[in-house]
């Protein structure tokens, strides 16, 4: 064989030896087309006979329900999805959930006794056209999707939740006019999601509902005007909600953060008022309130609850005003606080300020002072029948001249001063002062009827009794 021959032939034979380089292909998802037959028993979603196929579409189906005789398709049950549905003729919920991931029309008319429905997806559209009920049902709206249903005017809720989620997600419900409460439901919108109430003129509850504007939401409610029983946190993204609002009872108002100047809202009766987190509430319209065991409270630093207006309450049962680390609460236009009947419990610690510059008398009042607000109590001229308790700083109450009932209580090396109290008239009540360096100087008293007075000093406290020369009431008497 020839050189030039045996080279072509190696030539050859090496290019039939080369590997074929092969390129791999993107996973591709099917999608397919389904219609409902009803040839099953014509009406369960969840029956395979009813749709062409013979299977339960999934969530990677387009479906389309569009059967002469407009059957009633139900889904009782289970966690159904779609695609997409494109619908003529009526859909039941009734229990489970259906949740749709594309643009989508239910056309025939939608009936929720119970269960979800869910649109979800950036640039996902739902609507609902025809007739539409929803009764102890929930509708949401999710990471960006649309969920419209124009026709709904009236909503049922129990252990049931309207919600739109995420940024761009959006509920619209804006011919919702009427509520009814059945049990606790949720309205929800959060992290940029979007909720249209903007027909609603009032929300009752029965036995709550829980309201949640948070995270840049929306709430739109530019004709809502009355809540009650209604718990709302709002966090100050929202700047527009709330701003309707005249009445706001029986509930919870939660500020947890953002500034907020209610001025249409002049009746709060029967509501716990608390803001946190730096936030800000000013209510510049409520000058009476009626409490039964509600509580205004402003906690954290530059926490703000201002009611400077108020200047009337009245006790159906106790109220608590607590300022706690850093917060305030402003009251300057009360005059009073408690009565013979009911008891208000206050508590003004970590550096916050209760603002009361016109407070003169407090009867049935449990107070707790640390020392670190320095202008609280100084008009305060009677204290009565109630405990008076100091964990610290030091106090002098040249105003507070009557105390008779209450019991005075000095820890924690805190210090009250009374120079102006003469006389007492105790009640099954008791002055201490325990924990070193605890003082309460009440040397000016030099006369003290009643019965029941306990006197304690422990633990290195002192107590200034100077000015008395007998103690002629049943007394109980501890210096250890």
């Amino acid at each position: 064989m020839s050189p030039l021959f045996a080279s072509r032939t190696q030539v050859v034979l090496k290019s039939r030896h080369r590997a074929l380089a092969l390129e791999a292909l993107e996973p591709r998802t099917l999608l397919s087309a389904v219609s409902w037959t009803g040839a099953g028993d014509g009406k369960s979603w969840t029956n395979p006979s009813n749709w062409s196929g013979n299977a339960v579409p999934g969530s990677n189906d387009n479906v389309t329900i569009s059967l002469g005789g407009t059957p009633t398709i139900q889904i009782t049950s289970g966690n159904q999805a779609v695609l997409s549905l494109t619908s003529t003729d009526p859909l039941s919920i009734s229990g489970g959930t259906l949740s749709i991931n594309a643009s989508s029309t239910i056309g025939g008319g939608l009936t929720m006794t119970g269960g979800g429905l869910y649109a979800y997806g950036a640039g996902t559209s739902v609507s609902v056209a025809g007739a539409t009920s929803v009764s102890g049902a929930s509708l949401y709206a999710q990471n960006g999707a649309t969920l419209t249903l124009p026709n709904l005017t009236s909503y049922v809720g129990n252990n049931s939740t309207l919600e739109a989620n995420n940024a761009n997600s959006v509920l619209n419900v804006s011919a919702l006019a009427s509520i009814t409460s059945q049990g606790g439901w949720n309205i929800t919108a959060i992290n940029g999601g979007k909720i249209n109430l903007s027909a609603l003129t009032s929300l009752t509850a029965n036995p709550s509902i829980s309201l949640t504007d948070t995270g840049g939401a929306t709430l739109l409610d530019p004709n809502l005007t009355t809540l009650s029983g209604v718990s709302a946190t709002i966090d100050g993204t929202d700047a527009q909600v709330a701003n309707s609002w005249t009445k706001f009872v029986s509930g919870g108002l939660f500020v947890s953060g953002g500034t907020y100047s209610l001025t249409k809202l002049t009746d709060v009766d029967l509501s716990n008022l608390n803001v946190q987190h730096g936030g800000s509430l000013s209510l510049p319209g409520v000058t009476t309130f009626a409490t039964n065991e509600n509580t205004f409270e402003a906690s954290g630093t530059g926490s703000l609850l201002n009611v400077s207006s108020l200047t009337s309450v009245t006790y159906n049962a106790s109220w608590g005003i607590e300022t706690l680390s850093g917060g305030t609460v402003n009251l300057s236009g009360i005059t009073a606080f408690g009565n013979s009947q009911r008891a208000v419990g206050i508590t003004d610690t970590g550096g916050s300020t209760l603002l009361d510059p016109n407070v003169t008398t407090l009867t049935n009042a449990g107070v707790t002072l640390d020392g670190t607000d320095t202008q609280v109590a100084n008009s305060w001229t009677k204290f009565l029948s109630g405990n008076l308790g100091i964990t610290g700083g030091a106090y002098s109450l040249p105003s507070l001249t009557d105390v008779d009932g209450a019991t005075l209580n000095v820890m924690n090396g805190g210090s009250l001063s009374l120079p102006n109290l003469k006389s007492y008239a105790a009640a099954s009540s008791s002055f201490t002062a325990q924990g070193t360096g605890s003082i309460l100087n009440v040397s000016a008293l030099t006369n003290v009827t009643g019965g029941g007075w306990g006197i304690t000093v422990i633990n290195g406290g002192k107590m200034n009794l100077s000015g008395m020369t007998a103690i002629t009431v049943p007394s109980g008497i501890t210096d250890t």
